[in-house]
């Protein structure tokens, strides 16, 4: 278990019954899913550092931490100590990090783990373009027991390691998650300033993580909060169209990109469309005389141009999604159900007005498969 979801059971029996908390573990969908109930990430463009330099946060959550901190130093506490004048005087040791880049690192592991996976390989042969590559990673997923992501919806959806909630952009965590500190504050919330830290939390506007008690989440539903949004013209209904992007939007751009980076790997391919992986070598038989041969055979290189604007279009784009949500979210659709989703696809494509058609439709495509759960 990753020590930053681990808590010893006789302290969360403790923790669980605090005020101004929450359990991201039983919400864990909160600052990931917009009002109408679809995956988001933040626009890193329209945040800001701390500091430090290091990680990024919302104005109206920078501005509620620093008011925050600003009311635990002002009371008079006993016994601080070492870890308490780090709480209320340090800078965040974690808020948001870019989405993005989080996910296109674990698209690189993704990827190198599918390549040894195939190299020297039978069905190696078998791709001589790349969608049967394409096709080849589709059934891959099938039969993959370990249901990992392949797609930014499911992978922000997800509780991978990788995805730490503060990935939301509305969470700071005031410790880091070194095993030392996690036992050094085991008893995190029997210090004599807890009550205090949870209550200068609430005044601005935050919960306090149940399971990570030095996460603090801040809670859109707070009024205390709302008065560093106001500042900044922001309310409730809008926050999550101005400062997010739909996961939806970005997925099949990421998986057309993913499978033309894993195929001109397997071809050897270089930025000069040189290809050093182009011919293998395969034994065939002759019946008429009895004899094995082998039979050479080239697979195709790839113009990215070509792959990006003529080689497929939307519906072949939109047919694969389908293919692979439907194996991440592990629902099984009837014909009828499919067909259903199919022609409602064709319909939001071709009625699209003054938006992305094949946006629009992997939005539908999710918000379809959430209702079939």
């Amino acid at each position: 278990m990753s020590i930053r979801n681990a808590i010893d059971s006789s302290v969360y029996e403790i923790i669980a019954d605090f005020s101004n908390s929450i359990d991201l573990t039983e919400n864990s969908k909160y600052g990931k899913v917009n009002n109408n109930g679809e995956y988001v990430i933040p626009d890193y463009e329209k945040m800001l550092f701390f500091k430090n330099k290091r990680f990024k946060v919302f104005n109206f959550v920078h501005d509620a931490f620093f008011k925050f901190q600003e009311d635990m130093n002002f009371r008079p506490i006993e016994g601080k100590g070492a870890v308490g004048s780090r709480l209320f005087t340090s800078d965040a040791t974690l808020a948001a990090p870019d989405a993005r880049k989080v996910y296109e690192n674990y698209l690189n592991t993704a990827h190198k783990s599918y390549a040894r996976g195939l190299f020297g390989t039978e069905d190696e042969r078998k791709i001589v373009r790349v969608e049967n590559l394409i096709d080849h990673y589709i059934e891959t997923l099938r039969h993959d027991d370990r249901n990992l992501p392949i797609t930014l919806t499911k992978f922000i959806k997800s509780n991978l390691s990788f995805v730490n909630p503060c990935i939301s952009g509305l969470m700071i965590e005031l410790l880091s998650d070194q095993k030392s500190l996690f036992i050094k504050n085991a008893n995190f919330i029997k210090e004599v300033w807890f009550s205090n830290y949870v209550n200068s939390a609430a005044k601005a506007g935050f919960l306090v993580d149940r399971r990570v008690p030095w996460r603090l989440v801040a809670n859109l539903n707070s009024e205390n909060l709302h008065v560093y949004m106001n500042k900044y013209n922001i309310t409730k209904d809008n926050f999550f169209d101005s400062f997010y992007i739909k996961t939806a939007s970005l997925d099949i751009q990421y998986l057309k990109d993913f499978f033309l980076f894993s195929y001109k790997s397997l071809i050897g391919q270089t930025d000069l469309a040189e290809a050093s992986n182009l011919y293998f070598t395969y034994p065939a038989r002759i019946e008429e005389c009895d004899k094995t041969i082998s039979r050479v055979i080239k697979r195709e290189t790839i113009d990215e141009e070509s792959y990006y604007k003529i080689l497929f279009d939307d519906f072949f784009w939109i047919r694969k999604y389908i293919d692979i949500r439907i194996l991440e979210e592990e629902i099984s659709l009837n014909k009828s159900l499919r067909e259903k989703l199919i022609f409602d696809i064709y319909s939001i494509y071709n009625q699209a007005s003054g938006g992305n058609p094949l946006v629009e439709a992997s939005r539908y495509v999710n918000l379809f498969l959430e209702q079939q759960k």
